[in-house]
């Protein structure tokens, strides 16, 4: 960090040094938008580094490190969060954007929902269409973008992260997508079996 230069009333120039994490935070609450970019840069590698202890890859370490770092933005901006540690209160938001991720994964991850449904609907060919059958008329019904990922994901067999880079997504919205198709085919299917 280099020195900074401050002019003061009268037009004499004085050095400054670097500002200290308290001093930033104030910044940000008086709307001083480039504070809080050095706040990011002084913190931004070791929220990955615990994001990427909670979450796994890189990619996601990533996401959940600018969610957290938004998120912080936000409260600053409403004039709430930490007076002078930044770092420490940073972390405990990134432990809770990490948990949040591992919930949703953790549904994807223990729902096979075409088992159930195979188990609940009958017989009908999912190679070929899906059929004729509840569950073909069910997706049918979802939206493309659903079908498609539910498609890449349970009859192909792609892992999250492949079906990421063929619909160019990020994993993290890939999973997100595939937990709204899956919740649109139970809803679906649960009308289709209610008639």
């Amino acid at each position: 960090m280099g020195m900074q230069t401050a002019v003061r009333e009268g037009s004499v120039d004085q050095e400054v040094g670097p500002r200290d994490d308290a001093q930033l935070i104030l910044l940000v609450r008086r709307g001083d938008h480039s504070a809080f970019e050095e706040l990011h840069r002084r913190h931004h590698a070791a929220a990955v580094r615990l994001a990427r202890v909670y979450v796994g890859s890189y990619h996601s370490a990533e996401d959940v490190a600018a969610e957290s770092f938004g998120r912080m933005y936000r409260t600053l901006c409403n004039r709430a969060g930490p007076e002078t540690n930044f770092r420490a209160y940073l972390f405990t938001v990134v432990r809770r954007v990490a948990a949040a991720v591992n919930t949703l994964r953790a549904r994807e991850e223990l729902v096979d929902d075409f088992r159930m449904f195979e188990a609940a609907g009958g017989s009908y060919e999912l190679h070929s269409g899906l059929g004729d059958g509840v569950i073909g008329e069910a997706f049918r019904a979802l939206p493309e973008r659903w079908q498609t990922i539910l498609w890449y994901l349970e009859v192909e067999g792609h892992t999250t992260q492949t079906a990421a880079g063929l619909l160019g997504l990020t994993p993290n919205s890939t999973a997100a997508l595939a937990y709204r198709a899956r919740a649109g085919l139970r809803a679906e299917y649960a009308l289709r079996m209610a008639l």
